[in-house]
């Protein structure tokens, strides 16, 4: 029952109360006195009802703030997660060139060595040189997943903040929409 309502129902009940009490001759004044009493009952109700409303929306909305921070935090981590992959990823290609150019040149060196010896651990070298690159390349395929679920974790956390955004303006919007005489009283 809203508060108009309960306040009409109290003051008809009033009414038919005050009535046998009171006679024919105060009961004008008296009615008077009813009315605006019950009156100022329902504003009372009403306005009650409104800051339990208004605080409502304000706990929302503040709740609203704190998700928003928490997903803000979400996505510095992962951009700085994803930054930090890039760097490994920049590093190991690093890596790749520059053993791919020693490779280079123990090659020649194998196929210009006399000497067996010299030929084997030259070869050696180089099968070391080719397990280092295989883990190495490995490894820039994991970056590669890896950066794929970042950034589409980072997609889905931008469409959740998003959301929320959405709700906490649709929040606003509707509390500065309310007339002003609902908000004041």
């Amino acid at each position: 029952m809203r508060a108009s309502q309960f306040g009409a129902c109290v003051a008809a009940f009033l009414c038919l109360s005050f009535t046998s009490v009171v006679g024919q001759d105060g009961l004008e004044d008296g009615l008077k006195a009813l009315v605006q009493s019950m009156n100022r009952f329902v504003k009372v109700l009403e306005r009650q009802e409104q800051e339990r409303a208004t605080e409502s929306g304000l706990r929302r909305v503040g709740l609203a703030v704190q998700i928003l921070d928490i997903r803000a935090r979400q996505q510095e981590a992962l951009q700085k997660e994803l930054r930090s992959l890039e760097d490994q990823e920049q590093r190991t290609n690093g890596y790749i060139a520059s053993n791919e150019s020693k490779m280079e040149n123990l090659k020649e060196q194998i196929s210009e060595s006399v000497d067996e010896t010299n030929r084997l651990e030259l070869e050696a070298k180089k099968n070391d040189i080719v397990i280092y690159l295989e883990i190495n390349k490995k490894r820039l395929q994991h970056f590669a997943q890896r950066r794929v679920d970042l950034e589409n974790r980072l997609i889905e956390g931008e469409r959740l903040t998003a959301e929320v955004e959405d709700i906490v303006e649709s929040w606003l919007e509707d509390s500065q929409s309310r007339p002003s005489s609902q908000r004041r009283e």
